[in-house]
C-alpha cells in the first residue's frame, strides 16, 4: 500500500468520526447542538492560529539562522506551514456555516 492510500483512509476515517459526532449533536440537541458544534470548530481554528503565530514570532528569542536549524526541523516547519495554510480557513468557513445554520434554525423553529 502506498503512503497516499493510507493518508486518504485516515482522512476518510477522520471525516466519518466528525460526521458521526455532528449527527449525535443534532439528534440530541437539535439545531442548537449544531450551532454549538460550529462554535467548537471555530474555537479550535482560533487556537491553531494563535499557536502558529506564537511559534512563528517569539518575542525576545533570538532568530535561528539557516545554519543552526537542522534539515528535519526545516522540514517540520515547512510541513506545519503548508498544512496550516489551506486547512484553517476552510474549517473557519465550515464553523461559521454550522454556527449560522444551527442558531438560525434554532431561532426559526423557536419563533415559529
Amino acid at each position: 500500500m502506498s503512503g497516499r492510500f493510507i493518508l486518504l483512509v485516515v482522512a476518510a476515517v477522520g471525516w466519518l468520526i466528525v460526521a458521526v459526532f455532528a449527527y449525535a449533536f443534532i439528534s440530541l440537541f437539535g439545531f442548537f447542538g449544531l450551532g454549538f458544534y460550529g462554535l467548537l470548530v471555530l474555537f479550535m481554528c482560533v487556537q491553531v492560529e494563535l499557536e502558529s503565530d506564537r511559534s512563528a514570532g517569539r518575542a525576545g528569542a533570538p532568530a535561528q539562522t539557516e545554519q543552526t536549524v537542522s534539515r528535519a526541523q526545516r522540514a517540520w516547519q515547512f510541513l506545519r506551514q503548508w498544512l496550516g495554510v489551506g486547512t484553517v480557513p476552510f474549517f473557519k468557513i465550515v464553523g461559521i456555516a454550522l454556527t449560522v445554520i444551527g442558531f438560525g434554525g434554532f431561532l426559526y423553529f423557536q419563533l415559529d
